[in-house]
C-alpha cells in the first residue's frame, strides 16, 4: 500500500486585500493520489478559499521523502512533468 504526505497550506490574497493567511498548514497522511485530491478539495472547501489562496498541494512519498506530485485548486493530481495522474472529474487513474 502507498503512504503519501500530502501538504495543505493557503496564502493571503492581496487582489482581496488579505494581509493574513486564511486557513492553517495541514500535513495529512493520505493512502492514493485520488485521496491526496479529495483531501486537498475538502481543505480548500472547509476554509472556503479561492483559487489565489491556494498555496499547498505537494504529495511526499513517505518512503522515499521525494515529492511525486502536487494537486491543483480544481483537486486534479499531477506528476512533475505536468501529467495528470488523478482527475476527480473523470475519474482518472488512481495511485
Amino acid at each position: 500500500m502507498f503512504e503519501y504526505l500530502l501538504i495543505l497550506k493557503s496564502c493571503a490574497n492581496p487582489d482581496l486585500g488579505q494581509s493574513t493567511t486564511p486557513a492553517p498548514a495541514v500535513v495529512k497522511t493520505v493512502h492514493s493520489l485520488a485521496a491526496a485530491g479529495r483531501a486537498a478539495r475538502a481543505y480548500i472547501e472547509t476554509h472556503e478559499l479561492g483559487a489565489g489562496n491556494w498555496a499547498g498541494g505537494p504529495i511526499i512519498d513517505i518512503e522515499t521523502g521525494a515529492v511525486v506530485g502536487r494537486v491543483s485548486y480544481n483537486g486534479r493530481v499531477w506528476d512533475l512533468n505536468g501529467v495528470c495522474l488523478f482527475d476527480p472529474f473523470t475519474g482518472g487513474a488512481d495511485g
